[in-house]
């Protein structure tokens, strides 16, 4: 339930379960959050702050697992790491108009991560290939990303875009090689 502020802060939501913020609004009036039910199955809400109301965005009747979620560019959207519906880990753009989802990518292999540019909604995005990771661009318009093919044979620990969009910089480790920070170009070229 949504309660009133206390001399702590701005309580907005208390409710069951863990709870746990995975996304705040740019302009901070929406929170998406990750509320555990069990240790297989995961609930999606959308706090809206300003209106003070919780709304469920992934009601279902099977077991599902939300890895991940953050706001899209355009804001009438979540992208959301799920599996939601498959046997893999999927990324699904989710409507909160319609409460409406469709796949943006579908693969034989679980996707571990992404990270969306704020300028145009590209998305950088990670796929787990038999323990070695797969870091692919998507553009707006493509549905199937472009593979960054200098950072092949290791690990992606984490990515983040740089605020105008044009470059993501990614950690990278291989069994033979250090961690590492590379700087990837919108054209997918690692420096």
């Amino acid at each position: 339930d949504l309660v009133a502020p206390d001399d702590r802060g701005r309580r907005v939501y208390e409710g069951r379960g863990q709870l746990m913020p995975v996304a705040v609004s740019n302009d901070g009036s929406g929170i998406l959050v990750k509320r555990l039910v069990t240790n297989l199955d995961a609930d999606l809400l959308l706090l809206d702050v300003a209106e003070n109301d919780v709304r469920l965005l992934n009601p279902r009747t099977d077991e599902a697992w939300i890895y991940d979620a953050r706001f899209a560019a355009n804001r009438n959207e979540v992208l959301v790491l799920t599996n939601e519906g498959s046997d893999f880990v999927r990324l699904i753009r989710l409507s909160l108009d319609s409460a409406t989802s469709q796949p943006i990518v579908e693969s034989e292999w679980d996707i571990e991560q992404f990270a969306v540019a704020e300028t145009d909604g590209s998305i950088a995005y990670v796929v787990n290939r038999d323990g070695y990771s797969d870091l692919r661009l998507l553009k707006p318009d493509d549905r199937e990303g472009a593979v960054v093919s200098a950072l092949n044979g290791g690990v992606v620990e984490s990515m983040s875009w740089s605020p105008d969009g044009q470059r993501l910089a990614v950690a990278w480790s291989g069994p033979a090689t250090p961690s590492s920070i590379y700087l990837v170009d919108r054209n997918g070229t690692a420096k």
